[in-house]
């Protein structure tokens, strides 16, 4: 359930995300990072081994960013 805001109420939400490139050697495949802050404080971080393999440094960070993005959305 969300709290009632009124209109002159504002969500302030920040992200922060991060991806490191093929970083296991065995399966290529790369990290992510992410940290959501609401006013300041974290709502929700993670860290974990994407599905994929990223075949560049750009599309591993465009698919933390996506997940990022799809958190944003379900805590707006």
């Amino acid at each position: 359930m969300a709290p009632a805001r009124t209109s002159r109420d504002t969500l302030q939400l920040e992200d922060y995300s991060d991806a490191d490139y093929a970083t296991d050697r065995a399966d290529r495949k790369s990290l992510s990072g992410s940290a959501v802050l609401h006013n300041g404080m974290a709502v929700s971080w993670t860290a974990k081994k994407q599905g994929g393999i990223s075949l560049s440094t750009t599309a591993s960070e465009f698919v933390v960013a996506s997940e990022v993005a799809r958190e944003l959305i379900g805590l707006q």
